[in-house]
């Protein structure tokens, strides 16, 4: 269609707020053209020349740091292309193209159009375009739109399900329904001034996470008379949460410190956001076959439990829709029951609905659905072993801070090493990727980060930041920003109690190293052989500071010790050397 058109345009947007593209038009959209520019290039069609495969035919809207892997690969791919792609089809692309490159290019509602119009201007005549347009935007409190809900039947836009989709529950859906046909502005505000669901005690608009809990609103749902209800980080708070319940499953990363320990009580913590889970197959393996276990347990005890999560409007209601369809039926309403079931999509999208109509305050990401879908429709996905454990055996979480550094890399795991104890004080290192899931933060004790990187802070408000924004670059001033991230981390040494301090970059691997190397070199008196050498014991792994950042901490090396000379008046020699400096002296030798 490119190639026939001189171009054409595809919007899609991504229901991740940190994201302006989907990977489908930043990486995905972009390897394909390339692949098949690549595959064209060297085809001998009348009128053109063949060229060689050229880096140029890649345009990535994804991190320079993806290009190198990319690039390995792409011949790989072209090759793959070439051998499945009938030779006629391929003639009648590169004819369509008539010498021109296949070409994407990029637009989100925050760009400057008229400048993208005249750099569009510029390409069109030699490049076949394809536009990419990011319909990505969020707009809060809304029922018109969601983000990243353009395809996704589980949260879908437009009238929101939860109102619409059974109208003996919702009289008023016809009329809503003409309204959003008439007057779709008006939607909004005439869904709000509809009652809500009589077995709905609240429906919270506050971040929970700046609100004292005494404060913060209770949102609590029975859904039907199953016994299961969901709610948000507030309604689970002890004592008054025994009022409503028997039985409390949290599925968020905060807890209650009362909560912990009660028999009663379960945490299987679930991030709220892509990739931030401890593991890939977290929802699958560990999740899922818990909560249904402890949900099972409760409801054959005819005791009523509690599932919820932080906001009560994303995990909770996707562990109480699973739930639905293992206990009651396909469309979740039967009466309960432990024989096994064949489930489809389609009945896990019902049992959702059941949980939104009782509970309104729910959109399910697509991402969550698919975890269900992965569990009970697919043969391998844990639904057709899944059997509920003898009531003596106790439901536990299984730790990732204690498996070895190997075996965790090998299952996809992210981790932290620790670099340091001393009373009440931890130091450890990362990648951003163990800094991005708050159920492993939460389970190392971590109280302090340091983030290495230009990424925003992904918990502020959680946890203290200090945030060291520069580049892996080897031009980068390291030295003028090293001073206050080292003072951060030995200020929570000396004035915190029991005080964690993770220390974390991208990969884990040059700019986080650096700052530990620093640290260690300045408060544990290691030169920078010795810190280096410590550091690479403890992880088991990559340390690399790049060659800039190695030759900054050779001169902050040096400045310590004519620190040091100054302040003992040029006797640092004649002075016995502590084992710290032995062990420096032996490393150098």
């Amino acid at each position: 269609m490119a190639a026939d058109s001189g171009g054409v345009v595809l919007v899609d947007c991504t229901g991740n707020r940190r994201k302006t593209f989907p990977d489908a038009l930043s990486k995905t959209l972009p390897i394909w053209t390339a692949v098949l520019q690549s595959m064209v290039a060297t085809l001998k069609v009348p009128g053109t020349c063949p060229e060689t495969f050229s880096d140029a035919f890649l345009h990535l809207r994804t991190a320079e740091a993806e290009r190198p892997d990319i690039l390995k690969l792409l011949p790989e791919w072209v090759e793959k292309l070439r051998k499945n792609l009938p030779e006629a089809e391929a003639m009648q692309l590169a004819a369509a193209l008539k010498g021109r490159r296949l070409r994407p290019f990029w637009a989100c509602p925050t760009d400057d159009l008229n400048k993208l119009r005249d750099e569009l201007e510029a390409l069109k005549e030699e490049h076949a375009i394809v536009l990419c347009v990011s319909a990505s935007k969020v707009v809060a409190g809304s029922t018109s739109y969601i983000q990243g809900a353009g395809d996704d039947e589980e949260a879908s836009g437009g009238l929101c399900e939860r109102r619409a989709a059974r109208p003996q529950r919702c009289p008023e859906a016809e009329e809503l329904l003409e309204l959003a046909r008439r007057a779709p502005q008006e939607v909004d505000a005439a869904i709000k001034a509809l009652p809500g669901p009589p077995d709905q005690m609240d429906v919270p608009t506050q971040d929970t996470a700046k609100v004292s809990v005494a404060d913060q609103v209770v949102c609590l749902s029975f859904i039907g008379g199953t016994g299961v209800a969901v709610g948000n980080f507030a309604s689970a708070a002890p004592p008054r949460v025994w009022d409503c319940v028997d039985a409390v499953l949290n599925c968020g990363g905060e807890e209650h410190p009362e909560m912990k320990g009660d028999p009663r009580y379960l945490h299987l913590p679930a991030a709220d956001e892509k990739k931030h889970d401890p593991s890939k197959r977290w929802w699958q393996e560990v999740l899922l076959p818990q909560a249904l276990r402890f949900i099972a347990r409760s409801l054959q005890q005819g005791e009523k439990v509690l599932i919820h999560c932080s906001r009560g409007d994303n995990r909770c209601p996707a562990v109480a829709a699973a739930a639905l369809a293992a206990f009651f039926g396909p469309g979740g309403t039967g009466p309960f029951h432990l024989a096994k079931r064949r489930l489809e999509k389609a009945d896990l999208r019902r049992c959702l609905v059941v949980v939104q109509c009782h509970h309104p305050n729910c959109m399910v990401p697509r991402r969550i659905m698919q975890f269900l879908n992965l569990f009970f429709v697919t043969e391998d996905g844990g639904w057709s072993t899944w059997q509920i454990a003898p009531t003596e055996e106790p439901l536990t979480v299984p730790s990732l801070l204690g498996a070895s550094r190997a075996s965790a890399l090998a299952a996809g795991q992210p981790v932290a090493d620790q670099v340091l104890t001393d009373q009440g004080f931890a130091l450890y290192i990362s990648g951003a990727f163990f800094a991005q899931s708050l159920p492993l933060l939460r389970q190392l004790g971590v109280s302090h980060i340091v983030n290495v990187t230009k990424a925003p802070n992904v918990f502020e408000g959680k946890f203290a930041y200090h945030q060291v924004a520069i580049e892996d670059d080897r031009s980068a001033n390291l030295l003028q920003v090293l001073d206050a991230a080292l003072e951060f981390i030995h200020d929570a040494r000396t004035q915190s109690y029991n005080c964690c301090v993770l220390v974390h970059c991208r990969e884990g691997v040059s700019r986080s190293v650096s700052v530990v190397l620093a640290y260690l070199m300045r408060f544990e008196q290691l030169c920078l052989s010795g810190a280096m050498r410590l550091l690479q014991d403890r992880r088991s792994g990559s340390c690399r500071p790049n060659a800039g950042f190695l030759q900054q901490l050779k001169a902050f090396e040096e400045a310590l010790h004519q620190t040091q000379e100054s302040r003992t008046g040029g006797q640092a020699t004649s002075e016995a050397p502590t084992k710290k400096q032995l062990g420096c002296g032996k490393a150098d030798s």
